[in-house]
């Protein structure tokens, strides 16, 4: 079981990425328990725990960074959200096993951009690196990886004219 919560600024909202999240690893989420974060436009936080003082500290230092907080998923369309603080997991798409090594994953990227960012060196090399590493691991040659890169880029960009920047 997870628990999950959202955390925004409506005025500088990437700031809580590079203000939030490394106080939240290191002095809030206990070692050694799986947690990840998406951005989507605000930071989605989810953690492998039932623990809901997770969230309680949490909130207070966003509190003090002057940040929004709310249990949840917000990130859906307004008729998707459930607003729980639970969250099951997506076993039901992945199946078990793969939910299990994209949890792994997921904590493993999560923890990988904080150092990204706390060093200075989250730039378009490092993530195409990391696009290459990821590509290279999956057995693909350089023309596919293009192929899937152009892909995705022309998706995002069909994604950002029907949705803009939220």
């Amino acid at each position: 079981m997870w628990i999950q919560f959202s955390v925004w600024d409506e005025k500088w909202p990437y700031r809580v990425i590079t203000d939030f999240l490394s106080p939240l690893e290191r002095d809030i989420i206990p070692r050694g328990i799986r947690w990840h974060f998406l951005y989507e436009p605000n930071l989605l936080v989810r953690v492998e725990s039932t623990d809901l003082g997770i969230i309680e500290k949490a909130f207070e230092l966003a509190r003090k960074l002057n940040y929004r907080t709310r249990v949840g998923d917000i990130s859906k369309p307004l008729d998707d959200r459930t607003g729980d603080v639970y969250f099951q997991g997506e076993m039901n798409f992945y199946g078990s096993l793969l939910w299990d090594a994209n949890a792994d994953f997921l904590w493993a990227t999560s923890r990988l951009i904080i150092r990204m960012y706390d060093t200075g060196q989250l730039t378009p090399k490092m993530l195409r690196k990391h696009i290459h590493l990821l590509c290279n691991q999956s057995g693909r040659n350089y023309l596919q990886e293009f192929w899937l890169v152009l892909r995705h880029a022309l998706r995002s960009f069909r994604l950002f004219l029907k949705y803009g920047f939220n």
